[in-house]
């Protein structure tokens, strides 16, 4: 990450909190696991798998048609050599 990133990290962290300048390094080292901890948190809460395209396809038009929306299709190409 761009140190310029951690910067702006950092300065959020100390708007947000009363943390020391001497918890920077630790916070900016564990911001990695940190990051994917809460990943894997949300996924777990959100994210339904789907068995395959269609029944992915399937779901996407019924969410899509409820909000009113048009569905567009993007499905993988395949190349063949």
């Amino acid at each position: 990450m761009p140190r310029s990133r951690l910067d702006d990290v950092w300065n959020e962290v100390q708007a947000n909190t009363n943390l020391p300048i001497e918890a920077k390094d630790y916070v900016l080292k564990n911001l990695n696991s940190l990051w994917k901890e809460w990943k894997k948190e949300v996924k777990a809460k959100y994210f339904t798998p789907h068995k395959d395209d269609a029944e992915y396809l399937t779901m996407t038009n019924k969410k899509a048609t409820a909000m009113g929306h048009q569905v567009i299709y993007f499905l993988p190409i395949q190349i063949w050599s």
